[in-house]
C-alpha cells in the first residue's frame, strides 16, 4: 500500500509539473485566417463503355491414347501410347472496357 501511494504521488507531480505555466513555453503564431475561393464547374455524364469481349480459337495440345498391338509367333502383347494431338477451341480470350 506505501509503494502504490509513492506511486500516486510521483505521477501527480509529474502532472502537475508539466502542465505548469505551459501558455510561457508553447509557441503561439498569429495566422490570418485564409480566404478560399470555390469555382463552379460544369460536369459532364461520360457513361462507362460497354464491355466488348473478343472470341478466338485456341490450340490446346490434348494427349490421344492408341493402342499399338504388336504380334509375335506364338503370342501378342498391347501397349497404350499417348500421342500429342493439336486441337482449337472457339472461347472468349479478352474483355475490353
Amino acid at each position: 500500500m506505501r509503494n502504490l501511494m509513492k506511486c500516486l504521488y510521483f505521477l501527480c507531480a509529474m502532472t502537475i509539473t508539466n502542465s505548469a505555466y505551459a501558455q510561457d513555453w508553447i509557441p503561439y503564431v498569429y495566422s490570418s485566417p485564409t480566404v478560399t475561393q470555390t469555382t463552379i464547374t460544369q460536369q459532364t455524364y461520360n457513361p462507362p463503355p460497354q464491355p466488348v469481349v473478343v472470341y478466338q480459337y485456341t490450340p490446346y495440345v490434348v494427349q490421344q491414347p492408341i493402342v499399338v498391338e504388336q504380334r509375335c509367333l506364338w503370342y501378342r502383347t498391347q501397349k497404350v501410347v499417348y500421342v500429342p494431338q493439336v486441337q482449337y477451341f472457339y472461347h472468349p480470350v479478352w474483355v475490353y472496357r
